[in-house]
């Protein structure tokens, strides 16, 4: 199922505005995100934010369980006769690291906010058979709430991500695809440690706010199921890179932001 219009189990919508795009249907073109701190740029490291995080995205742990993240509006604005650019922020997600004894279905979900973010989601940890090629890989997956008050399991894949078989020279080191195998997204990490997300294909917008929280939720599951350290999410991710392991499986935490 592909449709990112299904709003009925959703939050009512930012604000009641029939002017308003429909961020389902309004298309976001191809480009890299750079996480950073507390946001996530668009185009550069030192591009314009479009995703703001409550928490540095180098000191999430697995103690923290919510990381508030909201999307960053921009309009012109001239009520006064002098043009302005004026910045909103928008609820989209809260990312949420349930603890055991909630008996989450998702140890990692992201819970929709608003009726105009996107669908609800989980993180499954897929492909750890026998039989497996020894590289991680996760479905992010749309999911609702039961009455249970637990997201529900479910099998319709959103996000199928797959770590590349080496850091090669590019640094990928994941790649995102649909759930029909489309390529959409590659994960990558320059030579200074800085994390970004190469978005390759055309989505709408709804989608790709979709895709910058699935991102932020990998990031968390794999930094808090280390230890902690005293080197920042960057430092870190640079050391992985550097090892002799091409299945890069000795990340260590200390405590990424986040999704």
């Amino acid at each position: 199922m592909e449709s990112w219009q299904d709003e009925a189990t959703l939050p009512p919508p930012y604000e009641e505005d029939s002017t308003r795009p429909d961020a389902a249907t309004t298309k976001a073109r191809p480009e890299t995100l750079f996480v950073a701190q507390r946001f996530i740029h668009a185009g550069s490291a030192d591009g314009p934010a479009v995703y703001e995080l409550s928490h540095h995205i180098d000191y999430v742990t697995n103690t923290d369980h919510k990381v508030v993240m909201q999307k960053v509006t921009r309009s012109l604005r001239d009520s006064t006769g002098t043009p302005s650019i004026r910045t909103r922020l928008r609820p989209m997600y809260d990312l949420t690291h349930r603890t055991i004894a909630e008996l989450p279905n998702y140890s990692f979900q992201a819970e929709a906010q608003s009726r105009s973010a996107p669908p609800h989601m989980g993180i499954l940890r897929v492909g750890h058979g026998i039989r497996s090629s020894g590289r991680r890989r996760y479905h992010i997956l749309r999911t609702q709430w039961g009455d249970d008050n637990r997201l529900q399991k479910s099998d319709d894949v959103l996000f199928d991500v797959s770590q590349t078989r080496t850091a090669d020279k590019a640094g990928v080191l994941w790649e995102w695809s649909d759930g029909k195998g489309n390529m959409l997204a590659r994960e990558l990490l320059s030579d200074d440690g800085v994390l970004s997300l190469a978005v390759t294909a055309e989505m709408s917008c709804r989608r790709r706010d979709a895709l910058a929280a699935a991102w932020v939720m990998r990031i968390w599951w794999e930094v808090a199921e280390s230890g902690p350290t005293k080197e920042g999410l960057r430092s870190r991710a640079k050391r992985i890179m550097s090892t002799t392991n091409p299945d890069i499986k000795n990340i260590r935490r200390k405590g990424l932001y986040s999704f």
